[in-house]
């Protein structure tokens, strides 16, 4: 069989393609570290370690709420062991001050002992961290100030709208405060606003920061007024949805104040309570005149504001509810401070927030969940019969002490106050027990996470990650191949064949 000297030449250069080829393979191997570069190179393998990376993201979110609970959980047990020693004192002054030869000024150096004791209690009830984040945690949502009021203006007259029947979806969140201001976009002069751009500017300036700018919404006509829609805006606002009761003109604007007043819950007020809580605010003059408290949609009291519950020096108006008038007490020392000129509220403007029966539940091992913190409302107290108020039954103890030393003499209800002492102590050291426990519990679902991480890494490098010492075999390989192909060419071109 004859072979052509140009049959050798493009079985050469063929050679030296296909080796090439090979030898960027293996050096792309070992350069990224994975075996394929797309699913087409092995598409069950590459979707398996798809299936493994959808894991692992899993697993570290499952791991950041381990040590998110593992942290809430070790911050209580070290508040609540504090209480607990604190009660433990208290009792113990009671079993000295029922000493029969103790004195009158016995008695008082206990009583003060005991309410220098019931003030660091106190303290300790609230503690915060850095972030100002209880250790024992409130499981009470923040108050929310209602949707603001929309003014609305009509240069040429022709609208058929209202103040009163323009309404902001109840969804809405604003992030800046300030003015802002809704205007349409007649750009082909038909004086309809169908089918029209929606203009939104924040003081006077768009997304950009500036005048000529806007932040650009939709308008839907329905049977009754119409609709403004505007997309989300990260950071500026979001899920803004306003209905009109009537039919704007394309010269209509309108406007509002977006949140003019920020609500504070007090850190001592203490709701026993769950349930849904409103605010109903009246306006006179400028100020807050009266409060209505609801729970559950109704009444449970109103309050009546004076002049000097706001201070104009800092712009807070304190809303002070107190205890429950009921005999449930379903909250005590509840108190709302607004921080906001009062002026730009409206009457009927109302504020929110809701009491939860319990703390919510966080995911630790996958389908194992555990209450995120230890309830402040449970530990030190919710008032009904399974709890006792930790702080009122230390009190009641303090009180009745410096009453016996006063009396030089012992109360009758003192036994029944070192009673109720050591129930709340009992009561106490049972939370800080369950703190415990779940810390061990997290403790044992880090030890199981950490084993399941090192073998999902395992697999997913089995399945994906490159093997040196193959991939360094075949480049030297194939870089060997390359050299010889390249040889043979060289010898080819030399001779006389292609002369």
């Amino acid at each position: 069989m004859r072979v052509s000297s140009y049959q050798l030449l493009d079985a050469s250069i063929d050679a030296i393609q296909k080796q090439s080829a090979e030898a960027m393979k293996w050096q792309q191997q070992l350069s990224t570290g994975r075996k394929y570069s797309k699913a087409s190179d092995a598409s069950v393998e590459v979707t398996r370690g798809v299936e493994i990376a959808f894991d692992r993201s899993h697993y570290e979110m499952l791991k950041t709420n381990q040590d998110f609970v593992a942290s809430r959980m070790t911050l209580a047990d070290a508040q609540l062991g504090g209480m607990h020693s604190a009660l433990a004192e208290m009792l113990d002054i009671g079993t000295q001050a029922r000493n029969t030869a103790i004195s009158r000024v016995g008695l008082e150096a206990l009583a003060k002992q005991a309410r220098l004791i019931y003030t660091q209690l106190e303290q300790q009830a609230t503690a915060v961290d850095s972030n100002d984040e209880p250790y024992v945690i409130d499981v009470t949502t923040s108050p929310k100030l209602s949707q603001p009021q929309i003014t609305v203006e009509d240069s040429g007259g022709s609208a058929s709208i209202t103040t009163n029947t323009s309404v902001i979806d109840s969804s809405a969140v604003f992030y800046y405060n300030g003015a802002y201001s809704i205007t349409f976009n007649d750009a082909d002069g038909d004086g309809s606003i169908a089918g029209k751009e929606v203009r939104l500017q924040i003081e006077g300036n768009g997304p950009s920061e500036s005048a000529s700018s806007y932040y650009v919404g939709t308008v839907s006509i329905t049977a009754g007024g119409a609709v403004l829609s505007f997309p989300q805006y990260k950071g500026e606002f979001e899920d803004l949805r306003i209905t009109l009761g009537g039919r704007p003109s394309v010269t209509t604007t309108l406007s509002f104040e977006a949140n003019p007043i920020v609500p504070i819950l007090d850190s001592e007020s203490k709701i026993h309570t769950p349930g849904e809580y409103a605010v109903s605010l009246t306006i006179t003059g400028g100020l807050v005149s009266a409060a209505t408290l609801e729970l559950g949609g109704s009444n449970v009291t109103t309050l009546s504001v004076v002049a000097s519950d706001y201070n104009s020096s800092t712009g807070i108006t304190t809303l002070n509810f107190g205890d429950d008038p009921a005999t449930n007490d379903r909250f005590k020392d509840l108190k709302l401070r607004l921080s906001g000129d009062p002026a730009l509220l409206s009457s009927g403007d109302r504020i929110t927030f809701t009491q939860f029966a319990q703390p919510k539940q966080i995911e630790i091992e996958p389908g194992t969940y555990v209450a995120e913190g230890i309830s402040f409302r449970e530990a030190l107290g919710k008032n009904t019969t399974d709890t006792v108020d930790v702080l009122a039954r230390a009190l009641e103890f303090v009180e009745s002490l410096e009453s016996s030393a006063t009396a030089a003499s012992l109360t009758t209800n003192f036994g029944a106050r070192i009673n109720g002492l050591q129930t709340a102590a009992d009561q106490v050291l049972q939370y800080q027990l369950r703190a415990g426990a779940i810390g061990n519990r997290v403790d044992a679902a880090k030890a199981a996470l950490e084993i399941k991480a090192t073998e999902l890494e395992a697999h997913r490098s089995r399945l994906l990650d490159t093997d040196i010492a193959e991939a360094s075999a075949g480049l030297v390989r194939t870089q060997t191949l390359l050299e010889a192909a390249r040889s043979i060419f060289a010898r080819l071109e030399s001779s006389n064949l292609f002369q």
